[in-house]
């Protein structure tokens, strides 16, 4: 599980916890309750699983009654420190 920092539609801040479901240097899959739009920014900060930074959201896809959502980190800052997770 990790904890993401994004912000709602109407500019509040969010907290959500999610799984993991993979990783690869550039980005990662994410599985959780909520959905976040594509296009939006979060922050994932636990350098204990190797995720670090801002990404972008790609996709988000409703699946199995949770979300996959596909993070791609495009700011140097922001990477997944090892390729698995």
């Amino acid at each position: 599980m990790v904890r993401v920092l994004w912000e709602d539609s109407d500019g509040r801040e969010r907290v959500s916890n999610a799984m993991v479901v993979n990783a690869s240097a550039n980005g990662v899959r994410l599985r959780l309750d909520e959905q976040i739009p594509v296009r939006s920014y979060i922050v994932c900060n636990d350098p204990a699983l190797g995720i670090v930074g801002r990404a972008s959201v790609r996709y988000c896809i409703f699946s199995k009654g949770k979300y996959d959502i596909g993070l791609e980190f495009g700011d140097p800052a922001g990477r997944v420190l090892t390729k698995r997770v």
